[in-house]
């Protein structure tokens, strides 16, 4: 089985101190240039120190270690040589156990890349604060990445204390930080930090990248074990209110299949290309190395088999069959797995199913004579049972969902968005922009769109930012909230008569395919007639977006963010046409999908990012004069 990795809690005795904890090998120039930027960067040296982690066996750095010339920085540095580890997060684990300062930050950090904004640990300190318990999981901007992607993983003193552990040591490579980057999500503890980092060099390979297939599936077959971990940091954060951590799980069980989702629009020939990509066909893995792969790769296989064991107990068919689907990508050869399908699915009923399973036993095992008896029993029954079709894992039944409704319509902005925001108006800012105004469409009670801007803008005012919410609750919820730094409107962000018809919602509901089409066109067509009704009932249908506008003397927005009514998406970009930044946040419905059609083929406009597979599908235009 595989070692255990979680440790008992280490007392917090600098709270304001920062541990650096760095992994290194054979990379001594690189490693200079990290020392020379912290030098150069670091605001109070006396609060940070730097841990790393060499491997015995690696003599270009002991070389280096011996010569002194790391005495002449500022800041205290302490090597660690030890054996060389089977995964980065036995590094980092034993990096953290063997770091006395015992900071109330730790700072994982690697020897290609450096740091660009001066005096970032007054920053890091900064943001490190915005939870009052401390309990959370910064991360830095990684340029090569995503904004929304958890790359550069600064964990608190008090998130490891609850977890014990710095980074789980089941991977060889990638997944780890995407393993604590979905447990911060779940828990609502993830925060964007504006500290930039630049790269030493092109992209770098990854040595260690082998069999990505199985990995992908193993690292969605295990977030059984990250909902966990999350409810753990809940349940110490509401440990004093039981309705608000019910709250705080039902949004992480929410979190959690909108992960899962997307994970299952991931491709196989997109996967081969990613590892081919990445791979470093110049190194050479000696018989070390290739053995403590094997051996991490069977205890991920371990995992899976006892997971399957669960699932069968509890009947989970679509569960225990993505598993072994997962479990046959291994590097170990399980020749009876199709067999264990077969017979799986013959006891629930599927014996066409059962069938296919066998049949792949039998080419695989023809001489298997215990397939025989199996074979008869699925025959005499295939006519009279359907197939099983289910094998996406984005609504597992220990997630306790079975509407996905949410997913595709959420409540609130998209996870990916919300950073995409906020990144985006720290670079524009950074880089000496300014936003005159910033309007955000359908601004909910202000969990979404509103708190990112107000977090990457702290400065900024209610005659710059501005929001539409018709829904009274939710509008009261808002103002409540940021009524000092917004100026939000209770009312439509168009006229229920530039709404979309209800035979243009037909139309488009039959010939053009979408999101939409997983539900009932009447659900549809009764909340285009509903939200008119009500909106026309209570005086809340007005030009909500041409009115503020004409009230502040604007004559164009900088900054848009439309995730108003499904209905009125065309109607919205009419309003905020020649805004700056327009970013949209429902492609794949009737929102947004005439939208994006319209301004990918603006000469006024260029495409800035878009996703169109998760969800409904969002993209940001620039207008080209100003970018």
């Amino acid at each position: 089985m595989r070692p255990d990795y979680r440790f008992p809690p280490k007392p917090v005795d600098r709270p304001d101190h920062i541990s650096v904890l760095l992994p290194t090998r054979a990379r001594p120039e690189k490693l200079k240039k990290v020392f020379e930027c912290f030098q150069a960067t670091v605001a109070n040296k006396l609060l940070i120190d730097i841990w790393l982690y060499v491997d015995d066996d690696d003599e270009i750095t002991l070389q280096y270690i011996k010569t002194d010339e790391w005495l002449k920085y500022d800041i205290k540095i302490n090597w660690y040589i030890g054996k060389s580890t089977k995964s980065m997060g036995d590094m980092f684990n034993q990096l953290w156990q063997k770091c006395t300062t015992n900071p109330g930050i730790y700072f994982p950090f690697c020897d290609d890349y450096i740091l660009e904004t001066p005096r970032w640990d007054v920053i890091l300190r900064d943001f490190m604060v915005r939870h009052q318990d401390g309990i959370m999981l910064g991360y830095l901007i990684d340029p090569q990445h995503a904004s929304y992607q958890v790359t550069i993983p600064v964990p608190s003193a008090q998130w490891l204390n609850i977890l014990g552990y710095f980074i789980t040591n089941r991977f060889c490579f990638w997944f780890d930080d995407m393993w604590l980057d979905q447990i911060a999500a779940m828990a609502q503890r993830k925060v964007l930090i504006p500290i930039r980092t630049i790269s030493l060099g092109e992209k770098g390979k990854t040595p260690r990248i082998k069999n990505l297939s199985f990995w992908n599936r193993y690292f969605a077959s295990t977030h059984d074990d990250r909902f966990a971990d999350a409810e753990k940091i809940l349940t110490v954060i509401h440990k004093n209110d039981h309705l608000a951590l019910e709250s705080a799980l039902q949004n992480a069980r929410e979190t959690a299949a909108i992960q899962l989702h997307k994970f299952a629009l991931i491709e196989s020939d997109s996967e081969r290309n990613a590892e081919l990509v990445a791979s470093d066909l110049e190194h050479v893995p000696n018989a070390s190395q290739l053995i403590n792969y094997y051996e991490v790769e069977l205890h991920a296989v371990e995992d899976l088999l006892l997971k399957a064991a669960k699932a069968m107990e509890r009947s989970d068919l679509s569960d225990v069959q993505f598993l072994l689907n997962a479990l046959e990508l291994s590097t170990y050869s399980l020749p009876d797995i199709n067999y264990i399908k077969a017979t799986l699915f013959q006891s629930h009923g599927y014996f066409s199913t059962a069938a296919e399973f066998l049949i792949k036993h039998i080419e695989n095992n023809p001489f298997d004579i215990k397939s025989v008896q199996l074979l008869k029993n699925i025959n005499g029954k295939l006519d009279t049972y359907s197939p099983f079709s289910k094998t996406s894992m984005y609504l597992s039944a220990w997630l306790g969902i079975v509407d996905d409704n949410f997913i595709f319509f959420p409540k609130k902005i998209d996870e990916e968005l919300y950073f995409i925001i906020q990144s985006s108006i720290y670079l524009i800012l950074n880089n000496g922009g300014k936003f005159n105004s910033i309007l955000i469409v359908g601004a909910g009670n202000g969990e979404g769109a509103v708190q990112a801007i107000a977090l990457a803008y702290p400065d900024i005012k209610p005659n710059v930012l501005f929001c539409i919410e018709p829904d009274n609750d939710k509008f009261l919820e808002l103002e409540s909230r940021y009524s000092s730094v917004a100026k939000s409107y209770n009312c439509s962000s168009v006229k229920t008569s530039d709404y979309i018809s209800e035979h243009e919602l037909t139309a488009f509901y039959k010939y053009i395919p979408s999101v939409m089409n997983k539900y009932p066109l009447e659900s549809f067509i009764t909340a285009l007639n509903n939200e008119k009704h009500t909106l026309d009932r209570t005086n809340r249908s007005c030009d909500g977006i041409r009115n503020i506008r004409r009230l502040h003397k604007l004559e164009h927005f900088d900054f848009v963010v439309l995730d108003g009514s499904l209905f009125s998406g065309e109607a919205d970009l009419d309003a905020v046409y020649g805004s700056v930044f327009i970013l949209l946040t429902s492609v794949n419905s009737i929102k947004d999908y005439a939208n994006h059609k319209r301004l990918s083929e603006d000469d006024n406009y260029i495409l800035l990012l878009s996703n169109l597979t998760p969800r409904a599908g969002y993209s940001m235009f620039g207008r080209r004069d100003c970018i």
